[in-house]
């Protein structure tokens, strides 16, 4: 007599188990996969928008340099043309100095002097109104000049501070 022992039980039990591992592995492994892409997705838009932004910024930027560059031009151009000078003569430059020499003050003194192309600024301070009435009749009568004009004035207690702008006669 043969007996016949049957172990189907026992496999099925065992394949039922790991099919259950299988099975819960599976669905872990896609849960963990679906976060990770949902996370991935999320870091993507989020750089996507940084990267955007920075390129309105970088575009906005762009212009300002732009625009700056174009002032700059604009800037060097003006400067070309004032720095474009032209030479005074020599007499004009030793009647300048003879009538520097000559001005009424006696008390006062001139504390600066700026000659840039055809204008001359006069800095300085006199004692009395009498001797500032003097320097400016002396300024106003020079043929040298072709227009003064009293840019600042402040009296003080001890002194009248006082700074023309004269501008030089041109000779063709």
């Amino acid at each position: 007599m043969k007996k016949d022992i049957n172990l189907l039980p026992w496999r099925l039990q065992q394949r039922r188990r790991q099919t259950k591992a299988l099975v819960t592995k599976c669905v872990a492994g896609a849960v963990l996969c679906t976060a990770i892409s949902v996370g991935l997705y999320r870091a993507a838009e989020q750089y996507a928008k940084q990267a955007e932004k920075l390129q309105h910024e970088y575009v906005a930027l762009q212009r300002e340099l732009q625009l700056t560059q174009q002032h700059i031009q604009q800037i060097r151009h003006h400067q070309r043309h004032d720095q474009e000078t032209q030479a005074i003569t020599k007499e004009t430059f030793f009647l300048l100095l003879n009538q520097l020499a000559e001005l009424p003050l006696t008390q006062g003194e001139l504390s600066a002097l700026a000659l840039s192309e055809h204008h001359l600024t006069l800095t300085g301070q006199s004692v009395s109104q009498e001797e500032f009435d003097r320097l400016n009749h002396f300024l106003t009568e020079q043929a040298l000049f072709s227009e003064v004009k009293l840019t600042e004035f402040k009296p003080q207690a001890q002194e009248m501070r006082f700074q023309f702008d004269l501008k030089l006669q041109v000779t063709p």
